[in-house]
């Protein structure tokens, strides 16, 4: 216990010597440490008949802060511990705090540090801005999220994370940050400087990658594209092949991207989700869009948007000039004779009727009304007069109209007729009265 008493008054005296230096300019050079501890310790061990009590000595610093003795430099104020049995000034709690970051492996939360150095957390925090900004040019250590960390700190973590990356072929940076307890824009900030450098690897899209490992990646694409035969997801494949999510978003995108401009694979890819579609089943698909159309007279957009192809219309157009572009199909004049049939039926039998039940089921009111417009039979009655287009879909025809009008006026004259005698009758019962 008397060593232990004996070292902790070393300690203290050692830290009320180096404020007392550091505030009074006193000069130690040429004295060796052993001697001024040997002094210090007779001093310490040497009665005397005049004792200074701790109150007696409290009151002699505070005298000598008031006359501006100690403590008056700025950022180097004399400050007392927790316990307020010792002294030290800023610029020595500074050097203590950097000596615990070192030893603390460069990195060490300011909460840690007022149990570690007995000093209250304000004038530690104070301690830590200090630090922070003397070492800003260098980036030697920062402030950072409450905490300490020294470039030694950030290398040492380069060095951790590259041999996790040898490993494994990849990480992502999600990972490191809750593995070091970083944000993710730090630890993106921190990788992205070590890359090229202690880190033998590639970043893209928070995924840090070998060249070992995207080789693979591409093999595996290469192979999932070349051995599809209709639609599939890359996501699904890949997830069964054990590609990490991450890196189907970062890599398959630009490798599918890369396979094709270099004409190793043939398809359209859909980014968002994430759906291969080989080229020869778009081929296969088309060729039978085309047999359908052929075979039935029309086709719709949207079967062909499927297919890839943007622009339907312009693209059948091309192809078959003298058919009938219309709202949402494409039809031949096969489609016709059907209509052309019902139209001479309804002139020859006076009647009407409904165009659009007299075309293909997929036809919309919008393509019956546009295919009415440019059907040559439709065109022939209605400019000789024979029938009217009625709502722009039904065909009334010219003996039907007749006999509606012949039927409305007998109504009409009838009913005009009862009125009239009913008020004769009126009239005469009038003048009786």
């Amino acid at each position: 216990k008397s060593e232990a008493r004996a070292l902790a008054r070393r300690w203290r005296g050692d830290r009320l010597l180096d404020a007392m230096a550091d505030d009074m300019d006193v000069d130690v050079e040429g004295v060796s440490l052993e001697d001024l501890m040997a002094q210090l310790t007779t001093a310490q061990e040497t009665k005397s008949e005049a004792r200074l009590s701790e109150r007696n000595v409290v009151e002699l610093v505070q005298k000598l802060k008031e006359k501006g003795l100690i403590g008056a430099e700025e950022n180097n104020a004399l400050l007392h511990t927790v316990t307020g049995r010792e002294y030290l000034t800023e610029r020595k709690l500074r050097g203590e705090v950097k000596d615990q970051v070192d030893k603390l492996g460069g990195r060490v939360a300011l909460a840690e540090l007022p149990p570690l150095l007995d000093v209250d957390i304000v004038h530690c925090e104070k301690a830590a801005r200090l630090l922070a900004g003397e070492a800003r040019a260098t980036g030697e250590i920062k402030l950072i999220d409450g905490e300490l960390l020294t470039q030694r700190y950030f290398d040492d973590t380069g060095v951790e994370i590259n041999e996790t990356l040898q490993q494994r072929g990849h990480v992502t940076i999600g990972e490191m940050a809750k593995a070091y307890d970083l944000s993710a824009d730090l630890m993106t900030r921190t990788v992205e400087s070590k890359v090229g450098g202690v880190i033998e690897g590639e970043i893209r899209s928070g995924l840090v990658y070998t060249p070992t490992y995207i080789s693979r990646v591409r093999a595996i694409v290469r192979g999932v594209l070349r051995g599809a035969r209709s639609p599939v997801s890359l996501k699904a494949a890949c997830s069964r092949l054990r590609v990490h999510e991450v890196a189907l978003q970062a890599l398959v995108p630009t490798l599918v991207a890369e396979l094709v401009s270099r004409g190793e694979v043939s398809g359209t890819y859909q980014t968002g989700s994430s759906i291969w579609t080989p080229g020869s089943y778009g081929k296969r698909q088309e060729e039978e869009a085309l047999s359908f159309f052929k075979a039935n007279g029309y086709v719709e957009y949207e079967t062909l948007k499927r297919l890839g192809i943007q622009k339907p219309q312009a693209y059948l157009r091309e192809r078959y000039q003298e058919d009938f572009a219309l709202e949402t199909i494409f039809a031949s004049p096969s489609v016709l004779p059907p209509l052309d049939a019902a139209v001479d039926d309804c002139i020859a039998t006076g009647s009407y009727l409904d165009m659009g039940q007299h075309l293909p089921s997929p036809f919309t009111t919008g393509d019956v009304q546009d295919i009415v417009k440019l059907a040559p039979k439709v065109k022939q009655v209605v400019s000789s007069g024979a029938a009217l287009v009625l709502a722009e879909t039904c065909l009334v025809s010219k003996a039907f109209c007749e006999k509606c009008e012949a039927a409305v006026r007998e109504s009409v004259v009838g009913r005009a007729r009862e009125m009239l005698e009913k008020k004769k009758a009126a009239q005469a019962g009038d003048s009786k009265a």
